[in-house]
C-alpha cells in the first residue's frame, strides 16, 4: 500500500521544512518530467542511513541532487512511539496528504516510487492533468463570456485561487437578479472553499439584491451555510431576511435561517422566533415552524413554548399537520407538558389525511414519549378509517416502535400491510407502498413477501416504478428470491422513463444481485432508446462498477461514450466519476475524453467535476480501502 511506502521513506520525527521546493528536471531520470501545470512539492530535512534507492528517492524532492547523508547524520528516535495508534493515525492523515501534483512528482524521482504511486488503482494519475486542463479552459471561457451562472459549485474546490476569485467576480457581476439568485445559491454550497473576503461579498451581493423573490432565494440559501459565516455575516443575513416585506418570498428564506440555528447567538435565535411567529402567511409560517422542530435543542423553554403555541393556532388544517409532524422531530427537547399539547393537537385532527401525516411525525419519536403517550398515539393512528393515511401514521408508529426493541412493532407493521392490501385505487395503493418499502427494515420475512407482491402487481408503471425504487434502495433486506422478483419486475418495464429511473437506483444496490442479474441490469440499462432515460440508468451504474466484471464495465463505459444529447452525455459521465478507480487505463482515458469533448459548459463542467472527485478520492491509509469522503485533488485549474 502507498502510505506504508511513505512512511518507510519518511522519518516521521525529522523537521519538516515550510517550503515545498520545485523538482528538478534532472532527478527526472526514470521518467517523464511532471508537467508543467502541476508543479511539484514535497518535504526537505535530512534522511540518514537509507538504502540508495530511497535515498534518491527523498532527493528528488530538493531542487538539487543530494550528495548523500553526512556521517554525522544519525536516524532520531521515533517520537510518536509513546502516542495511542489512533493518534499516530491521525497525524499520519495530515502529514502523509496525498496530493496527486506532489505524487505524479514523486512518482518521477525513481522507479521505486514509481511502481508504488502508479500502481496504486486509487491514484490514476495519467489523466488527470488533462481534466485538470480542461477545467482550467472551461472556467476561463465561461466567466469572460457573461456568465450566467451555470457552472456547478463542485467546481470550487479544484479551482485555483484566482479562478476561484474570478468565479466570485462574475457571480456578483450578473444583471439580472434572478439569474443572479440562482449563481449565488450555488456559489453558497460552496462556501467552505471561499476566503473570508470572498464569503463577505457574497453576503453583500445577496443583501444587495432588490427584486424580493430572488432575495429570499439568495438569502435563504446562505442560511444553509450558517457554519461558514462570522458573527457580522450572521447578523446581516438575519437582518436582511427580516426585513424582506412579501411573506411569500420570505418563507423559504425563513426555513433557511431555522436550519442555521445551531450556528446563531441567543439574541440571534430570539428574532428569528420571533420573526416566523409574525409571519401571517401560514403556508409560509408552517414551514418555518416546522423546521424549528428538528432545532429545538437549541431553543429556550420559553421559545419552545411560543413555537408550540404558533403551530397549534394555525387554522388550515394541512399546514398544521405538516407543522405538527416536523415537531415530532424535536420530541427529545419538549417537557411532559409540552408533548401531549403536541400529541392532543394531531390527535384533535379531524381530516384524517393530515392526522396521518401529523401521528407519523410524532409516532417516529415514540422512543422520547412515556407509556401513556405512546398508547395515546398508537391508539390514534389505529383508529383512523382511510386507509392510506393509516398506514402512513402506522409506518411512522412502527418505526418509532422498532427502537424500543422486544419486537413490540410487529403488530403495528402487520395492521399497516393490511391496511395497504385494502386500498383497490392503485395511485393511492402505491403510495401506501411508498410508506411501507421506506421500513423494509422493520418487515418480517413473510411481510416484505406481501410487499413484493404488492408492489410487482401494480399495473401504471409510473407508479409501479417508484414503488420498486423503494424496494431497491432496501435491497438489503430482501431475500435472494425476493430480490430476483424484483430486478424482473424492473427489466420487464416498458415505461423507459420509470425503467432509467429504477434501474438506476439499482446501480448502488448491485453487490446484492448475482452475476446473471447484473449481466440483466446492463442489457436493460444499454437497451433504452431515449437517451435522456439511458443516461439516468448508466449514471446509476457507475456507483455500481466495484461489483460489475470487466466486459460489464466496458458495455457501460461504451454506451455513455455513445450517447450523442449532450446534457444526457454530462449526467451519465457525472456518474462513472464514482466508479473511476474501478475502471482500467484504457477506460478512463476513454471516460475523460468524452467529458473533455462536450461543448456546451454546463454539462461539461458538471462531468469533469464529478470525475475529478471520483479520482481524487484515495485510500484510507490505514486499511487501504477507498476513503467514502476524502479528497485530495486540491486546487489546480
Amino acid at each position: 500500500m502507498l502510505a506504508i511506502h511513505v512512511m518507510r521513506e519518511i522519518n516521521m520525527s525529522r523537521t519538516i521544512s515550510s517550503s515545498f521546493p520545485t523538482v528538478s528536471t534532472d532527478t527526472a531520470a526514470h521518467g517523464d518530467a511532471p508537467p508543467r501545470s502541476a508543479p511539484a512539492s514535497g518535504a526537505s530535512g535530512r534522511n540518514p542511513d537509507r538504502s540508495a534507492q530511497a535515498s534518491g528517492a527523498l532527493a528528488g524532492l530538493s531542487r538539487r541532487k543530494s550528495q548523500g547523508p553526512s556521517s554525522e547524520q544519525r536516524a532520531a528516535p521515533d517520537v510518536t512511539a509513546p502516542l495511542p495508534l489512533e493518534t499516530k493515525r491521525e497525524v499520519t492523515n495530515h502529514v502523509l496528504h496525498l496530493d496527486p501534483r506532489t505524487l505524479a512528482a514523486l512518482s518521477q524521482t525513481s522507479r521505486a516510487w514509481r511502481d508504488a504511486i502508479k500502481g496504486d488503482v486509487f491514484l490514476p494519475l495519467d489523466v488527470m492533468p488533462g481534466i485538470a486542463n480542461a477545467i482550467h479552459t472551461l472556467t476561463q471561457q465561461v466567466l469572460q463570456s457573461g456568465y450566467q451562472g451555470d457552472l456547478p459549485e463542485k467546481l470550487l474546490p479544484i479551482l485555483s485561487p484566482r479562478n476561484r476569485e474570478r468565479f466570485v467576480d462574475a457571480t456578483i457581476g450578473i444583471q439580472d437578479e434572478t439569474d443572479k439568485s440562482y449563481a449565488l445559491l450555488r456559489l453558497g454550497a460552496g462556501m467552505a472553499h471561499l476566503s473570508e473576503p470572498q464569503r463577505n461579498r457574497v453576503v453583500k451581493a445577496a443583501i444587495a439584491i432588490q427584486d424580493e423573490s430572488a432575495k429570499g432565494r439568495a438569502l435563504g440559501g446562505l442560511g444553509y451555510r450558517m457554519a461558514h459565516l462570522s458573527e457580522d455575516q450572521r447578523n446581516g443575513v438575519v437582518d436582511a431576511v427580516i426585513g424582506i416585506r412579501g411573506e411569500d418570498h420570505k418563507g423559504y428564506a425563513m426555513a433557511g435561517l431555522v436550519a442555521g440555528m445551531a450556528y446563531l447567538s441567543e439574541g440571534q435565535r430570539n428574532r428569528v422566533v420571533n420573526a416566523v411567529i409574525a409571519v401571517q402567511d401560514e403556508s409560509a409560517k408552517g414551514m418555518a415552524l416546522g423546521r424549528l422542530g428538528a432545532e429545538m435543542a437549541h431553543l429556550s423553554e420559553d421559545q419552545s413554548n411560543r413555537v408550540i403555541g404558533a403551530v397549534i393556532a394555525i387554522e388550515d388544517k394541512f399546514t398544521k399537520g405538516l407543522a405538527l409532524a416536523g415537531l415530532g422531530a424535536g420530541m427529545a427537547h419538549l417537557n411532559e407538558g409540552q408533548r401531549n399539547r403536541v400529541i392532543g393537537a394531531a390527535i384533535g385532527i379531524e381530516d384524517e389525511s393530515v392526522k396521518g401525516a401529523a401521528l407519523a411525525g410524532l409516532g417516529a419519536r415514540m422512543a422520547d414519549l412515556n407509556d401513556a403517550q405512546r398508547k395515546c398515539v398508537v391508539d390514534a393512528a389505529t383508529g383512523i378509517r382511510d386507509a392510506g393515511s393509516k398506514v402512513w401514521a402506522l409506518v411512522g408508529v412502527a418505526a418509532g416502535m422498532a427502537n424500543l426493541g422486544e419486537g413490540r412493532h410487529d403488530g403495528v407493521i402487520g395492521a399497516a400491510i393490511g391496511a395497504m392490501e385494502s386500498i383497490t385505487d392503485e395511485m393511492f395503493k402505491s403510495m401506501a407502498l411508498d410508506r411501507l418499502v421506506a421500513g423494509m427494515a422493520l418487515l418480517g420475512e413473510d411481510q416484505c413477501d406481501r410487499v413484493v407482491d404488492a408492489a410487482i402487481g401494480i399495473e401504471n408503471e409510473s407508479a409501479k416504478g417508484r414503488t420498486l425504487r423503494g424496494l431497491v434502495a432496501g435491497m438489503a433486506h430482501l431475500s435472494e428470491g425476493q430480490s430476483n422478483r424484483v430486478v424482473k419486475a424492473v427489466i420487464a418495464m416498458q415505461d423507459e422513463f420509470a425503467k432509467g429511473l429504477t434501474l438506476g437506483t439499482l446501480g448502488a444496490r448491485i453487490a446484492h444481485l448475482s452475476k446473471d442479474q447484473r449481466d440483466s441490469v446492463v442489457d436493460a440499462a444499454v437497451g433504452i432508446n431515449e437517451e435522456s432515460y439511458k443516461a439516468e440508468a448508466l449514471a446509476g451504474l457507475g456507483a455500481g462498477m466495484a461489483h460489475l466484471n470487466d466486459a460489464q464495465r466496458k458495455r457501460v463505459v461504451d454506451a455513455v461514450i455513445g450517447i450523442q444529447n449532450e446534457s444526457a452525455k454530462g449526467r451519465a459521465l457525472a456518474g462513472l466519476g464514482a466508479g473511476m478507480a474501478d475502471l482500467n487505463d484504457a477506460q478512463r482515458k476513454c471516460v475523460v475524453d468524452a467529458a473533455t469533448g462536450i461543448t456546451a459548459a454546463q454539462p461539461k463542467a458538471t462531468a469533469l467535476a464529478a470525475l475529478w472527485e471520483g479520482m481524487t478520492v484515495r485510500r484510507n491509509i490505514n486499511t487501504g480501502t477507498p476513503g467514502s469522503a476524502e479528497v485530495t485533488g486540491g486546487s489546480v485549474a
